[in-house]
């Protein structure tokens, strides 16, 4: 409990009103840090800086929004002197920033009330929506979408609100897709903004980002819940009826017919050497064709799996390095006073490092890779035996075939997925 008359007493003897300890906050940024609403009318009364900044550009409404002080926000918002639109220094964020990121929901609705601006972008292009969802507060996120807060924006990173709701918190995702589907039951209308699911080409930032679309997250987090959505089926089946049917039913017949080669393959007997049985060249000729059509097809999709492999790789360095830099951006205006700010980023670097590229999350592509080593196997066995014969090479030749005849028949299911 703070005493008023000793304070006036000291400010009579000459204090400073507006002094500041080693962090550069005032005594009206401590007074809104613990929640005192009549102590900050009377500093406001003898004149004090209701604009005045600490060490990183933090006004006593920033203050007052990360302490979540309704009571003394109103105050210096009520003074006329705060400004709602403060930004900090180097960072520029607003106090409805600091509010969203530190789950701050009565402040956040107050300083809406207030004529805050809940699109407001600080230095990488972030508002205060997606400072709310990166910091894992979903009430917080949740508030700010029914205040008109724009899902589809985009930081500088080229993320969007959405994908880092799908990332984060999943279960405010339907909410917030909700925002880009309306259905009326009476005239049987419904009206779909498809634009949030696929990055647009023209964005401009998000043109050269590493990030992925909001589509592709869904897809490859599972988020069966999602997936019903009306936007989410409505965008599926248009891309399906669009492009999707038929190149699934192209890539499903022309793997049939490279199944189909290497079975035949497979089946037929080794190679006989022309050296060891000449009058057999006529006979195998027919078998060099198919092995070598079955070869160069197969040295064409291992270079594609590793071109593939490559691309996901760098794309998730480039994403990677991208985020690290912005990490370590905020980690240099993490605020002495609330040191849990760097605990939560260091936090984050840490995850960034264990993310693991998409190529891998994807277990058919582990398959292909068996599969392809299976049949480099039985390339290199036909090699061996049309060099040197023997029941040995045969009784391999056999033993190879049946193992990769299996799994090279299983391999066509994945392209079976996408039919339902």
């Amino acid at each position: 409990q703070l005493d008023l008359l000793a304070l006036e007493k000291m400010l009579d003897d000459g204090a400073d009103i507006n002094c500041s300890h080693e962090h550069g906050q005032t005594a009206l940024h401590q007074v809104a840090l613990i929640h005192s609403a009549k102590v900050a009318e009377f500093l406001l009364a003898k004149g004090a800086d209701a604009n005045g900044v600490d060490a990183l550009g933090c006004t006593p409404l920033h203050v007052a929004a990360t302490a979540n002080s309704v009571e003394v926000l109103r105050v210096l918002v009520h003074s006329g002197a705060a400004s709602v639109e403060a930004r900090t220094t180097g960072e520029l964020q607003t106090p409805l920033h600091h509010a969203a990121k530190r789950g701050a929901t009565a402040a956040v609705k107050a300083m809406e009330l207030h004529g805050a601006d809940v699109h407001a972008r600080d230095r990488q292009g972030r508002t205060p929506l997606h400072m709310a969802v990166l910091h894992g507060h979903s009430e917080t996120a949740q508030l700010l979408l029914d205040l008109g807060a724009d899902s589809s924006a985009e930081d500088d990173l080229g993320q969007s609100c959405l994908s880092l709701i799908l990332l984060k918190m999943p279960p405010v995702a339907y909410k917030a897709l909700g925002r880009f589907y309306h259905s009326d039951p009476i005239r049987r209308h419904q009206c779909f903004n498809l634009t949030c699911l696929e990055p647009k080409p023209n964005a401009g930032i998000a043109t050269h980002s590493e990030a992925q679309s909001p589509l592709k997250l869904i897809v490859s987090n599972q988020l069966f819940d999602v997936i019903k959505h009306p936007l989410v089926k409505k965008f599926i089946d248009l891309k399906w009826n669009s492009y999707g049917y038929a190149a699934t039913w192209f890539h499903l017949a022309l793997d049939f017919v490279y199944i189909s080669l290497w079975t035949v393959l497979c089946l037929s007997l080794p190679l006989r050497s022309p050296h060891i049985a000449p009058e057999s060249s006529k006979e195998d000729a027919w078998k060099w064709v198919l092995l070598t059509v079955c070869g160069v097809w197969l040295l064409y999709k291992v270079v594609r799996e590793i071109l593939d492999f490559c691309k996901s790789r760098a794309r998730l360095a480039r994403w990677r390095c991208r985020c690290q830099r912005a990490l370590e951006e905020d980690l240099r205006f993490c605020h002495p006073e609330w040191p849990q700010e760097e605990v939560y980023i260091r936090r984050e670097m840490e995850e960034l490092r264990n993310v693991k590229s998409y190529y891998l999350n994807d277990y058919w592509n582990i398959h292909d890779w068996l599969v392809n080593l299976l049949l480099l196997a039985l390339l290199v066995v036909h090699a061996v035996h049309a060099i040197r014969q023997g029941d040995a090479v045969a009784l391999l030749h056999v033993r190879v075939a049946a193992v990769a005849l299996v799994p090279l028949w299983l391999s066509n299911l994945k392209h079976m997925r996408a039919f339902r």
